[in-house]
Formats: C-alpha cells, sequence, structure tokens
C-alpha cells in the first residue's frame, strides 16, 4: 500500500487550521493536552508506552504511517477503557468536548540505555467508525504533530490551551464576517492579512499572554481603521460559561 504524507502542525497557528469536532473529535484537544503533559524536557515519556495508560505497540500493518527508524517502534494511546486517565480526559465537563473513544494519539519512540522511551513522531488521529476496537485508524483523518509543538501545550493549563483556540478561532471568524457582509473584495483580502497578522502576533506572546496578546484584537482593529465590536468581551463565555458559539458580527459597520 503506497503511504501519503500526512498535515503536519508545527505550530499553534498550524493547529487552528484543524477543525476539531469534523476532522477529529473535539476530544482530541484533550488528549493532546495529556500527552503533551507527559513529556518531559528531553522528550522521554513519563511513562511506560508497553502498557502504562493502555498504551501498547502499534503494528502499522496497513501501512498508515512511515515505517519507523531503526531502533524505533509505534504505540498507540488513548482507549478511555483504561483507568489511569485523569478524570478531565475520560469524563469532560466542557460543553462539547464529549468522549467518543475513537481519538488517538500514535507516536512512534526510541528505548534508551536508561530504559525511557524517546518520542520522535507524534500523530493524532482516530478510528474509522465507533467500533473504536475493531476498526483501523482513518488515513484522512490522520495529522502530524511536531515534537517542538508539545512543549508549548504542555506548559500551559488546559483552561489556557482550549481558552486560546477557541478565542483566536472567534475573533477570525467574525472578522471573516464583517468582511464578507460589509467590504469590497479588496477590504475582504485586507482582513485576512490582517486575522493572519493577528494570530502570529498571539502565538509569537505565548497564546495570547496579558502583556502583548491581550492587545491584538485591538492593534488588529485600529489598523482598519474599524470600531470594537460585540466579540470582545467573550472571556467568561469561552469555554466554560452557558454558550460558546460566537456572537453576530455588527451589521451597520462600513468600510473606509
Amino acid at each position: 500500500m503506497k503511504r501519503s504524507a500526512h498535515q503536519k502542525f508545527s505550530s499553534i497557528y498550524d493547529l487552528l487550521r484543524l477543525e476539531f469536532g469534523r476532522s477529529v473529535p473535539r476530544h482530541s484537544l484533550l488528549l493532546l493536552h495529556w500527552f503533551a503533559k507527559s513529556i518531559r524536557e528531553n522528550y522521554t515519556l513519563t511513562f511506560d508506552p508497553n502498557g502504562g495508560f493502555g498504551s501498547h505497540h502499534y503494528g502499522n500493518f496497513g501501512g498508515l504511517l512511515e515505517p519507523p527508524p531503526q531502533d524505533h517502534r509505534y504505540f498507540t494511546v488513548g482507549n478511555l477503557h483504561n483507568d489511569e486517565f485523569p478524570e478531565y480526559v475520560r469524563n469532560p465537563t466542557i460543553r462539547g468536548f464529549y468522549a467518543t473513544n475513537r481519538d488517538r494519539i500514535v507516536f512512534s519512540a526510541q528505548r534508551l540505555r536508561t530504559g525511557e522511551y524517546r518520542i520522535h513522531r507524534v500523530f493524532l488521529t482516530q478510528h474509522q467508525n465507533d467500533q473504536s476496537d475493531q476498526s483501523d485508524y482513518d488515513p484522512t483523518h490522520t495529522y502530524e504533530i511536531s515534537t517542538d509543538l508539545l512543549p508549548l501545550i504542555g506548559n500551559r493549563s488546559l483552561k489556557a490551551f482550549i481558552h486560546f483556540l477557541i478565542k483566536v478561532r472567534l475573533f477570525s471568524f467574525n472578522m471573516f464576517s464583517r468582511a464578507v457582509q460589509t467590504c469590497s473584495i479588496g477590504r475582504f483580502i485586507h482582513y485576512k492579512r490582517g486575522v493572519a497578522k493577528a494570530l502570529k502576533l498571539k502565538e509569537e506572546a505565548g497564546f495570547g499572554s496579558k502583556t502583548r496578546g491581550a492587545s491584538v484584537e485591538q492593534q488588529c482593529l485600529k489598523q482598519f481603521h474599524t470600531p470594537r465590536g460585540p466579540w470582545d468581551n467573550t472571556d467568561s463565555k469561552l469555554p466554560w460559561g452557558s454558550s460558546a458559539e460566537a456572537p453576530q458580527p455588527p451589521t451597520t459597520t462600513k468600510c473606509h
């Protein structure tokens, strides 16, 4: 079977392009955050992949992934029937983050002389149907996560990680809507560039830190000479409040 290259995410900006809830379950974010927390600074695992958290060898018999380097093996983890996972992974309480038990993390690792396992490559995937113990992984919805991205995720709390992804996606959605509804094609392109710039600034600030990232929306909107919209005060709603739906953009805004 011919092995196809999987889309690789090397930054938070890249991760935002993945449609969680459509491409892969939203629960994948919880599993990914847990896995990132389980990696030491030298990229070794804090658990034994031969049984820890239900992890086990993945044979790759269907040719989903490229053969691992010599002395490396593939492992898979994420089966929620294992009670070692923390409660937020097994029974999430965040609205929309249902534990479907379809999402998995597949990773290659090498056993060191110390007995530890150092990860080499990491993939986010899911079973092809709800019979999670009896189906192979979905090649269409298998994505590689750069190992350099894991410390950026693991060094943040779960709340900060989820909040950042939802808030920035919400911000870009509203700017997109405003451009489509009220602006010319030229203005629309201008907005798209501004969204990219805002996301880049947020990433550099470290998930929207208060020192710089908190004012990214204001910087971007000020650049386009547009008034602030109702999406500026949504912190309390994302994702821990009663609703995570995007507020409607204003209809009276005019382009300059």
